[in-house]
């Protein structure tokens, strides 16, 4: 009996806590003012509900891309990318690989074009990028 009431003392604990999380993370949706702080909410958003509710987290992480064309300059583009990469996780946990592969190239692509500008933040998203089993070393 204190076995169970603990377990259901800690999953009660847990169901707060996520709560608490994705109160949070509407409010900040609700009072970003700029479009980065609307791009991150929107990132937060999606990433959260990744494992959970994928067309949840793909709706987000759409609705990212967009504020991130907004966005102007290598900046919005980047935002961009790294959003294309997070859909592309999404429909790889969905397993939807051609789609998945598709988000990835376009991501890549944006990057790319953007390699001479990025700071030490763009080359770790780059490092982040999954490589394919036979390109592995």
């Amino acid at each position: 009996m204190k076995r169970q009431l603990t377990l259901l003392l800690f999953l009660f604990s847990m169901m707060l806590f996520s709560q608490t999380k994705l109160d949070t993370l509407w409010q900040n949706l609700k009072t970003a003012r700029h479009d980065t702080t609307v791009y991150n909410a929107y990132m937060d958003l999606g990433n959260y509900f990744q494992y959970s509710n994928l067309d949840t987290a793909i709706y987000f992480h759409t609705q990212a891309e967009k504020v991130a064309e907004k966005i102007p300059g290598a900046e919005g583009e980047l935002k961009k990318a790294e959003a294309l990469r997070n859909k592309g996780v999404d429909y790889y946990i969905k397993s939807e690989y051609q789609t998945a592969l598709n988000l990835y190239d376009s991501a890549m692509k944006i990057t790319e074009r953007h390699l001479e500008i990025m700071d030490e933040e763009g080359y770790a998203f780059l490092s982040d990028w999954p490589q394919c089993p036979d390109q592995a070393q």
